[in-house]
């Protein structure tokens, strides 16, 4: 009781102190965040009157899109997870990229973006939201999803999604999406013939990337439908290739300079949830994507703990050493890869893998050297904005053991959780900079949830609804 007395003294005192009436603010209020994000302001009421409104084109992040299996009328892969192991073992394996796999289509396809995630455990189902909110939040802010009822005063969509394989490599989804731009251009264009008021307007995109999404839509932007190639190749030539279809491209959460995590997830495994099960390192370190998005070398971000030199986390020597990922010596590893190589000898697996890792590896350099050239002057009227976040200590320094490969978390830097501020600008001031925005948006929040805040909703509104 008397600790509540003197709380209620002091509060009293320092009231009267700053002189605050009960209906003012106060000017000397010290919080370090607000309570807007929680608050549930009726953003339909701001922004949803009819009118024009540039398209909208959302694109959604690594592991973002739900994987339905063609062979077993459609059964979800992807997005439904199973505690009882030996079920969630054979989805795994499934999703394990060959190279034949890699090279054309697969079992897998990609169906829709993940709106929701459902989770069993011991017989209890229940859901989580993954990108259903970010579409309402977009919904409430003005935009009208493909195939939805057109409000009176609205003549055409304005927000269209981009799903993808998120498995597979960059350059293979930006051309993906290339394909997907020219048929709801299509589609925009006809939608504009039967309305005089558009008849004569040019279509084009603003594009919302969400962490790897934010690099497809640059990918495409920069150097469109060509391929990264292998190590003997040519490196492309930035011909700004989607620049004639795009207005703005909006990047939330992406990591223009890679992210740590990815590189501890392709050695240890990953695990979404603490109710979800492992997913295998073996079978992530299939995955394209996943090597182009590790952290540049030239950052130091994974050091030897003797010395603290850079490790060359692109070199196959180092993977070879340490047999990380694929070429661990697991049991997993070994059913894999009798799953991956049917028709290679037992004991010639591993150097099948060794060189498909390695090329893996090769792309991933390449993707890296063409994402780290300066940006130099964008084609008007083309404007890059980035939306990130710094209100989460972020893995930002990984220690390799000399001796024995193993990977320790040494340091964190603000950031969303998963990937650094510093990251999502790529030293943003510096000279010569490769990426070049015109606005940063730093807020608060993870990975996915600054992106569903009523803050992040206003500043992206600022953004897209300018110069229209």
């Amino acid at each position: 009781m008397r600790f509540f007395c003197l709380a209620g003294v002091v509060a009293v005192l320092a009231a009267a102190f700053c002189g605050c009436a009960v209906t003012g603010g106060n000017y000397f209020n010290d919080q370090v965040a607000g309570d807007i994000a929680d608050t549930r302001i009726d953003l339909k009421k701001i922004y949803a009157a009819p009118g024009d409104r540039t398209p909208v084109i959302l694109i959604h992040g690594l592991l973002g899109a739900e994987l339905r299996d063609k062979n077993s009328n459609g059964e979800r892969v992807w997005g439904d997870f199973s505690c009882f192991a030996p079920e969630a073992e054979k989805r795994f394996m499934a999703m394990a990229l060959s190279p034949e796999r890699n090279s054309a289509e697969n079992e897998l396809f990609a169906a829709d973006i993940l709106r929701k995630t459902r989770i069993e455990l011991l017989g209890i189902k229940f859901e989580l939201e993954n990108y259903s909110r970010i579409i309402e939040l977009l919904r409430a802010i003005g935009y009208i999803p493909e195939k939805t009822f057109l409000p009176p005063g609205n003549h055409y969509s304005t927000l269209f999604i981009y799903h993808y394989d998120w498995r597979k490599s960059i350059d293979e989804n930006a051309a993906g999406l290339a394909r997907f731009v020219d048929e709801k251009k299509e589609y925009l264009e006809n939608q504009f013939k039967s309305c005089p008021k558009h008849r004569n307007k040019e279509v084009r995109f603003d594009l919302l990337g969400h962490s790897m999404g934010g690099l497809i839509a640059r990918y495409y932007v920069e150097y469109g439908t060509q391929k990264i190639g292998g190590a003997q190749a040519s490196l492309p030539v930035r011909n700004w290739y989607g620049a004639k279809n795009v207005r703005k491209l909006v990047m939330a959460g992406s990591p223009n300079a890679g992210y740590t995590d990815v590189l501890f997830e392709l050695v240890n495994g990953m695990r979404l949830h603490r109710l979800a099960p492992e997913f295998p390192a073996g079978v992530l370190a299939t995955f394209p994507s996943c090597y182009q998005m590790m952290p540049e070398v030239s950052k130091n971000t994974v050091r030897f703990a003797s010395g603290g030199s850079a490790v060359d986390i692109f070199d196959i020597k180092v993977w070879q050493k340490y047999r990380w990922g694929l070429l661990a010596d697991t049991s997993f590893n070994r059913s894999l890869l009798r799953v991956l190589f049917p028709n290679v000898a037992e004991n010639e697996r591993l150097t099948a893998a060794t060189e498909y890792v390695n090329n893996l590896l090769n792309k991933a350099s390449r993707f890296k050297l063409l994402f780290s050239r300066p940006v130099g002057v964008l084609p008007e009227p083309v404007k890059y904005y980035l939306f990130a976040s710094a209100g989460l200590r972020t893995n930002s320094l990984l220690e390799v053991d000399d001796s024995d490969g193993s990977i320790t978390i040494k340091a964190s830097a603000p950031g969303d959780g998963k990937v650094t501020l510093q990251s999502a600008g790529f030293n943003h001031r510096q000279k010569d900079n490769p990426l070049i925005c015109s606005d940063i948006y730093v807020l608060d929040g993870g990975h996915m949830g600054f992106m569903e805040s009523t803050l992040f909703a206003c500043n992206l509104a600022l953004v897209l609804y300018s110069e229209l």
